[in-house]
């Protein structure tokens, strides 16, 4: 049976940013584009290395670095990839070698030049069932043995879950905004990204990380470019006149069902971690997310 060709595959056409893009922007790129990657270039045509959903999360939380620093200086490795003639085969053995879920299609062009004809994940390969169980096996085995020193050395939070943890999480977390505020799903999404965007913004850096690692992944990762130096334009009149806009309600209202949304992430992250939080919020803020009762739509 003849091999494969990637060329004969539909690829994931590749996001690409410059190495003096900010990691902010590669967040909201790759929010924007529902990819987990983006590629990082020179800006002359060479490419330096491929930046993953991970390496962010893992650049903010354990090397403490801002948002506003540039991709070059978070990105550490080199590039891996397979030429454009490779086979499936070659990107599984390239999986495999290096413990990697993300492999680049390169085709070379003069003056060393590289221009990347589409990214092929782990996922692309599981979903067309062009890799067998065994070999999936493998890659995450070799993943696991790959030293992970940020994570050793910081004894950083295991912040990505399996998938289905990462699902029941998300249902979960979602629900007690509706059972606390009597929103339905959509309405509780929605009330949910806006606030913790709030919070992330308006708290110190460290203390929107540490709530950043106890969110479900799904949250994760449209927030982490808001975790920035404490923003004194975040206030709870500002908040206020947000949800009122939004749902079209009363200011009354509107601060129940923030009360109730604070209600609902006490429920979903630990007593401690709520207790910090609080702590480093304003008293106009503190005073808003009081206790209440269940408000109805």
């Amino acid at each position: 049976m003849k091999p494969t060709s990637v060329q004969s595959l539909s690829l994931q056409k590749p996001l690409i940013l410059k190495q003096n893009s900010t990691l902010k922007q590669a967040a909201l790129a790759m929010k924007s584009r529902h990819v987990g990657s983006v590629l990082v270039s020179d800006g002359q045509g060479f490419l330096q290395g491929l930046f993953t959903d991970r390496d962010l999360a893992l650049a903010l939380a354990v090397d403490d670095l801002p948002a506003s620093s540039s991709l070059g200086t978070a990105t550490a490795h080199r590039l891996i990839y397979v030429p454009e003639e490779a086979t499936v085969s070659d990107v599984i053995e390239t999986m495999k070698k290096y413990g990697i879920r993300r492999v680049p299609v390169i085709k070379e062009l003069h003056n060393g030049r590289q221009r990347c004809l589409g990214v092929l994940s782990l996922d692309d390969l599981i979903r067309k069932n062009l890799i067998s169980a065994s070999e999936e096996a493998a890659i995450l085995r070799t993943q696991l043995k790959t030293p992970k020193t940020r994570q050793e050395k910081f004894k950083i939070k295991n912040i990505f879950h399996s998938q289905d943890h990462r699902e029941q999480s998300y249902y979960g977390f979602i629900k007690n905004i509706e059972t606390r505020t009597g929103l339905n799903s959509s309405q509780a999404k929605s009330l949910t990204q806006q606030v913790l965007a709030a919070l992330m913004r308006r708290v110190p850096a460290k203390a929107g990380k540490n709530l950043l690692s106890q969110l479900p992944y799904q949250l994760q990762m449209p927030l982490i470019g808001e975790v920035s130096p404490a923003d004194r334009s975040v206030t709870a009149k500002f908040l206020l006149s947000q949800i009122q806009k939004h749902y079209t309600v009363k200011e009354d209202k509107a601060r129940k069902l923030l009360q109730g949304f604070w209600k609902g992430l006490g429920d979903s992250i630990s007593p401690g971690e709520m207790q910090n939080l609080t702590r480093q919020l304003p008293r106009d803020m503190q005073q808003m997310f009081v206790k209440t009762k269940r408000v109805m739509m």
